[in-house]
């Protein structure tokens, strides 16, 4: 992730955005009382009593507005190992939700430069199986849900309104638009776009639509590249574009009415 991307920036903000909140409900945790160390709580690796030990020096040395959590003062706390702990639930809580790809989510053989052809953009997809799919499967609570349902919902506001804005200047607008928003499509790019399904989609378009004699039913990538695992990246997908390339003098004659088709090759 680079600065010159505009990808380094948005996420910094994001996971700034992130820490406060995780602060907040901490912090919200604290002016309860003695609290009881839930599912999460143990997956962040704070047993009952060490998340008492950290609400309790919440309480005595962060500072409040009101009910508005303003400043934590790490350096007046006293219990150290209460600390790290908690530094450590807080950096993992934000990696999850703000998922970032980390070397232990990567099998050793996905260094190897075939497995680098095979998955080039598909490292943020097989991490979420880990990070999202199967934390949340363990979890199976309400946040579980909501997630997984807002996560399924952005993937398709997203998606209708990337197709929309191609749609436009084209001249088959009404069919493209009727074709690629119809319920079908949108709910399987809803689900594509999901931070918890990714890695079924290239799995179902590999094996079972194929043996099906089917079209590929995932098809909404932001990169444009197909789903199935084989010929979904950036290399093969080159290789399709020069093939295109060759037919486009053919297609360029005297007295030829030109085509949308034409025109975008």
């Amino acid at each position: 992730m680079t600065a010159i991307s505009g990808m380094a920036p948005i996420n910094t903000a994001l996971q700034r955005l992130t820490g406060r909140a995780i602060f907040n409900k901490f912090a919200l945790l604290a002016r309860k009382g003695d609290v009881t160390a839930d599912k999460r709580m143990l997956g962040l690796g704070l047993s009952t009593d060490m998340l008492n030990r950290i609400t309790k020096e919440i309480r005595t040395s962060a500072s409040f507005n009101g009910s508005r959590l303003k400043a934590m003062n790490f350096a007046q706390w006293g219990d150290q190992e209460a600390l790290a702990a908690f530094e450590n639930a807080v950096f993992r809580m934000g990696r999850t939700v703000i998922q970032e790809n980390d070397l232990g989510n990567m099998a050793m053989w996905m260094s190897h430069p075939l497995a680098k052809t095979l998955f080039q953009f598909r490292t943020f997809m097989l991490a979420s199986w880990s990070k999202q799919f199967l934390n949340g499967l363990n979890m199976r609570d309400f946040t579980t849900f909501a997630s997984f349902s807002t996560t399924a919902f952005l993937g398709t506001m997203s998606f209708a309104t990337r197709e929309y804005l191609n749609a436009q200047g084209r001249s088959d607008r009404e069919k493209y638009l009727a074709e690629r928003l119809s319920p079908q499509k949108l709910a399987a790019a809803g689900l594509q776009n999901s931070s918890w399904f990714g890695i079924f989609a290239p799995i179902i378009d590999t094996t079972i639509t194929p043996a099906l004699g089917m079209n590929a039913i995932f098809d909404a990538r932001n990169t444009q590249q197909a789903s199935d695992a084989v010929f979904g990246n950036p290399t093969v997908g080159l290789l399709d574009a020069l093939k295109a390339a060759t037919t486009v003098p053919a297609e360029i004659v005297p007295n030829r009415d030109s085509s949308t088709t034409v025109a975008r090759m």
